[in-house]
């Protein structure tokens, strides 16, 4: 069914990078999402009216956000895919992130209005009517909020959309809270057991754990999380495919929204090539990685010398001693500058977040100590750096 319906109305379905693609697939989730949760909801307060049970009717309404969910999540593509302007020069792609943050709160807003409820039944409960049509009413809606579910997980993992994917979630919860409100129904039809009000609080946390999971995971995007490290090595090792790239460093990545990267780096060639041989090369890496890759990228050129013998050894000891401590230090842009008793060796040295300044004394001191074995005027001066990749 989900290919049969992305063929059907997906033009160019394999396109994913295509923005109108990604608004493409957005509109066709929020479309079936809202006629399934229109559906549902007609259906659940139907029942819960006629079964006085307050936990179907909470569940309802659930249907209920999730078709104004539906909606926010296709005005969100929509604003998302406009062009960039003066004011929003990078583009509007992060309001995808912002749609999602929006779902997240009205689902945690939900959890805790249905909480208070909840509360109310516990200590006013009262008897529930269940007839066969409200229970096969209600397996009908677990099994279309579980397609549902996987239809829109289908569709998020394939454009890497979190928040098709946070849809995804929510409607398998739903599957979650429908199943349990069918067994309190029949607990109430077949024993004197009331637990209506204490289904109630366990769909209301349910909710209101899976906003503040969106929310949290949201918030993370909009503050910027590492890019993925597939793209990071593609770009790396890309690069130094060109003659004359002798190395990278210093990759950043900025987020803009899914699709919408920008990126710098620092591309090492020889001190001794004609400026505008190096020019040409990294105009050239410029144009066609960004086209390749599907990024807006810039390469810095950094001139390192390759003629001075002790640099080269210098710089692989310090290189193999770094990696035999840990795969997250690196070091770049050597360079030497001789006084008359001694030799400053000046690097960036890369260490992970949370280093502190004890450690990278300490480590500064160990690699003055290594290189003093064959040089005892060596002297560090390192600039410590975190790395965003």
């Amino acid at each position: 069914m989900t290919k049969f319906l992305i063929h059907k109305f997906i033009p160019n379905y394999n396109n994913k990078k295509s923005a109108a693609v990604r608004n493409s697939y957005a509109s066709l989730s929020s479309i079936i999402g809202i006629i399934c949760n229109i559906i549902l909801f007609a259906v659940k307060f139907f029942i819960g009216h006629t079964t006085a049970s307050i936990s179907v009717i909470t569940d309802s309404f659930n249907n209920l956000s999730d078709v104004s969910s539906s909606i926010i999540v296709l005005l969100g593509f929509k604003i998302a895919n406009q062009p960039a302007d003066k004011k929003h020069p990078f583009g509007y792609g992060r309001t995808e992130y912002l749609t999602t943050l929006i779902i997240s709160i009205i689902i945690m807003y939900l959890g805790y209005t249905f909480f208070k409820e909840s509360l109310h039944d516990i200590f006013y409960p009262h008897k529930l009517n269940l007839n066969m049509i409200s229970l096969i009413s209600l397996i009908f809606s677990a099994l279309l909020k579980f397609w549902l579910s996987i239809f829109n997980k289908k569709l998020g993992n394939a454009i890497s959309s979190k928040t098709l994917i946070a849809a995804s979630i929510d409607c398998r919860n739903d599957v979650i809270i429908t199943c349990t409100t069918i067994f309190s129904l029949l607990c109430s039809k077949f024993t004197n057991i009331i637990i209506d009000g204490y289904v109630g609080i366990f769909v209301s946390v349910l909710f209101f754990y899976s906003g503040f999971t969106i929310f949290r995971g949201t918030i993370s995007s909009l503050l910027g999380e590492p890019i993925d490290k597939n793209l990071i090595s593609e770009i790396k090792k890309s690069l130094k495919n060109y003659d004359g790239i002798l190395g990278v460093h210093d990759l950043i990545v900025h987020n803009y929204g899914p699709n919408k990267i920008m990126a710098s780096i620092h591309a090492e060639v020889a001190s001794d090539m004609k400026l505008s041989a190096s020019h040409d090369i990294i105009e050239r890496a410029e144009k066609e990685l960004s086209h390749n890759l599907n990024i807006e990228l810039v390469i810095h050129t950094d001139p390192i010398e390759i003629n001075d013998p002790r640099i080269q050894k210098f710089s692989s000891i310090v290189k193999n001693y770094l990696a035999s401590k840990s795969k997250e230090l690196d070091a770049h842009d050597f360079r030497l500058v001789d006084g008359k008793s001694y030799i400053n060796f000046i690097f960036d040295l890369v260490v992970p977040f949370g280093y502190t300044k004890v450690q990278m004394e300490d480590l500064k001191m160990d690699l003055e100590k290594v290189l003093q074995n064959y040089n005892d005027k060596i002297i560090c001066i390192i600039n410590f750096e975190n790395g965003y990749n």
